[in-house]
C-alpha cells in the first residue's frame, strides 16, 4: 500500500480508551499518537462532549480541531472556541423524547458540555446537540433505535456506555451531525481529501466515520458488523490497536 495519509481521525471510547470515566490511553498509544502528530494532522472524532474529552486530548498532546457530541460540534481545542454547531430543533427533540420515555430509561438533553435530565418533552425549550438515553440493555437497544428512526431528519446510534453491565447508550442527533459529517468538515477545513485520510473506530456510530475516509480501520474487538464494513482491522483496545494501526499505516 503506497498511499500517503496526511490526516488521522480517532474515536475515543473503545478505541483510544476504555469506555469509563477518567480512562486514559496507554503509554504505547500516547507515544504512537504523538509520533503521528509530529508527521501528520491528527484529530479526535467522538460522541463525548468536549469537557469530557479534555483529559484524553491533554494526554495525547493534540492541538487543532476536534469533533464532539458525535458530529454536532467542531471545536478548536487550542482555544476551546466552537467553530461549528449543528443542532436539532425543539420539535424534533420533543418527538424523540415522546418515543423514548415509555421505555423507562434515563434521558439527557445535551447542549454543548451540559447534560440535562429530562422527565417530559416540555422540559426541552431550546435547540439541542444530541439526546442521550442511558444504560439500555444491549438486547433491547436495537428495538428502541428502530422506534427512534421514525423521527425524520435525525440519526440514531447505539454507543458504548460507561458501565461494566451489558448495556449501551443511545444517541439521537440531527442527520447532519453524525461522525461522517464531522469528519468531512474537518477534512474540508484542513484541505485534506478522502483518499489521504484514515480513521480508527470501534462502534456502530463509527461506521459513518470509517466510510467517510480513504482508510477506515476497525478495532479488533469491534462488533462484527462494524469490522465487515471497515477497510482494515487492527488489534483490540487491550492490545493497543491504535498504536498497531499507526505503526502499520502512518509511520511505515
Amino acid at each position: 500500500m503506497n498511499t500517503m495519509y496526511n490526516l488521522l481521525l480517532l474515536d475515543v471510547d473503545g478505541t483510544l480508551v476504555q469506555s469509563k470515566e477518567g480512562a486514559l490511553p496507554s503509554p504505547r498509544v500516547i507515544e504512537a499518537v504523538r509520533a503521528a502528530s509530529a508527521k501528520i494532522d491528527v484529530a479526535i472524532v467522538t460522541g463525548r462532549p468536549y469537557i469530557f474529552t479534555k483529559t484524553v486530548i491533554g494526554a495525547l498532546g493534540l492541538t487543532g480541531y476536534g469533533v464532539f457530541n458525535g458530529g454536532a460540534e467542531i471545536i478548536d481545542i487550542a482555544t476551546g472556541e466552537q467553530i461549528f454547531r449543528q443542532t436539532m430543533s425543539v420539535e424534533k427533540v420533543r418527538e424523540a423524547i415522546t418515543i423514548a420515555l415509555p421505555y423507562g430509561y434515563p434521558i439527557f438533553n445535551t447542549i454543548g458540555d451540559d447534560e440535562i435530565a429530562i422527565k417530559s418533552p416540555e422540559d426541552v425549550t431550546e435547540v439541542s446537540d444530541k439526546l442521550l438515553i442511558e444504560n439500555v440493555p444491549t438486547a433491547e437497544a436495537l428495538n428502541i433505535v428502530a422506534a427512534l428512526e421514525a423521527v425524520e431528519g435525525t440519526v440514531t446510534h447505539p454507543v458504548s456506555a460507561w458501565s461494566d453491565e451489558d448495556v449501551v447508550n443511545i444517541t439521537v442527533a440531527h442527520e447532519h451531525a453524525s461522525k461522517r459529517y464531522g469528519a468531512e468538515r474537518i477534512m474540508n477545513m484542513l484541505g485534506r481529501s478522502k483518499e489521504e485520510t484514515a480513521a480508527i473506530g470501534d462502534g456502530h456510530n463509527d461506521v459513518p466515520l470509517l466510510q467517510a475516509v480513504g482508510l477506515g480501520i476497525a478495532m479488533g474487538d469491534a462488533p462484527n458488523e462494524v469490522k465487515e464494513l471497515a477497510d482494515a482491522v487492527t488489534t483490540s483496545l487491550a492490545e493497543d490497536g491504535v498504536a498497531d494501526a499507526i505503526e502499520k499505516f502512518i509511520l511505515k
